[in-house]
């Protein structure tokens, strides 16, 4: 996965169609076809569908492009049940698996399914011992983890998943003590963006400092800083011809509520506007393998995605 963006940006779409699973598979063919590169599927089971019920659907419509969750919240499942369903759909794709994971935050969907929020400190452990636990189920660990929040005593999964050594791990979130040094230790991949469920970094500043944060815990845990993906995130992503139009999309596919809650975060202008948005981020890090996942979930804001960028030659 580092491999293949080292080379170029490449760039994602956030969801699509919620709630009809043949329409998603329609509309995550014709991103497939636009040429982006990956799809990814936030984890909120109180308001959409599963995740990995939508993976599976879209991994068996399309042959290509990477298939992600963006990301899933590990309280929410038991490390085996999500070792099996990885696998199990890595299997179903052919290999283009990617397991986006994060410790949840959101204490209103905790709530309602009954969960405890527990502790920052706690959750974050809670990551550490499902990643571990994952490598040690897809076989890519020489012995099972000490278990502190979780009772998971099997043995390695089989079949197991069809990537080896193990399915690529995206971990979300900039916290610069914690969460990028996850980033360093477990995963092929971080994420973070400008809106704070995605970890409140805002400006080539704040993207900057968390980079050099990583750079570090990577340093002191003796693994090249450049084996790490870095992905952002939009929420949302918008993009039109004209003004007009943008306003018009704005109408159609962001609902007042949402502006309302991402009003730091959005990125909606002319295809000449969002590339003098995202010009600042690319250009210091794109040596250092920078793979964008951005928030459009219309088909017209996909193509216009795909032609903007393409055009511009910041995608292979």
């Amino acid at each position: 996965m580092v491999e293949t963006g080292r080379t170029a940006i490449d760039f994602g779409i956030v969801n699509g169609p919620r709630g009809d699973l043949p329409a998603l598979g329609e509309f995550v063919l014709q991103v497939e076809e636009l040429g982006l590169d990956g799809f990814w599927v936030t984890d909120h089971p109180v308001w959409y569908p599963d995740c990995w019920i939508s993976l599976a659907a879209v991994a068996g419509v399309t042959k290509r492009i990477r298939l992600g969750s963006l990301v899933a919240c590990v309280p929410y499942r038991n490390p085996l049940v999500l070792a099996r369903m990885t696998a199990d759909i890595d299997a179903l794709s052919n290999g283009r698996l990617v397991v986006g994971l994060g410790m949840g935050d959101n204490e209103d969907e905790f709530k309602q399914m009954g969960i405890a929020l527990r502790s920052i400190r706690e959750r974050q452990e809670m990551l550490d011992e499902t990643v571990e636990t994952l490598r040690w189920l897809w076989g890519d660990a020489p012995a099972a983890p000490a278990s502190r929040h979780f009772s998971v005593s099997a043995e390695p999964l089989k079949p197991g998943p069809v990537q080896r050594p193990r399915i690529p791990i995206l971990i979300a979130g900039g916290g610069e003590r914690v969460t990028l040094r996850q980033v360093a230790e477990h995963a092929d991949a971080s994420n973070f963006g400008q809106h704070d469920w995605a970890g409140g970094v805002r400006g080539g500043e704040g993207v900057q400092r968390r980079l050099a944060a990583l750079r570090g815990w990577c340093e002191r845990l003796g693994r090249p800083y450049d084996s790490v993906l870095k992905t952002d995130v939009t929420l949302p992503l918008i993009i039109a011809d004209t003004r007009s139009a943008v306003a018009d999309k704005l109408d159609r596919y962001v609902p007042p509520f949402v502006r309302q809650i991402t009003t730091e975060s959005i990125v909606a202008g002319t295809p000449g506007e969002v590339i003098a948005h995202y010009a600042p981020w690319y250009k210091p890090v794109s040596s250092n393998s920078w793979r964008w996942c951005t928030g459009a979930t219309s088909r017209p804001s996909a193509c216009s995605l795909s032609e903007s960028f393409r055009s511009y030659g910041t995608c292979r």
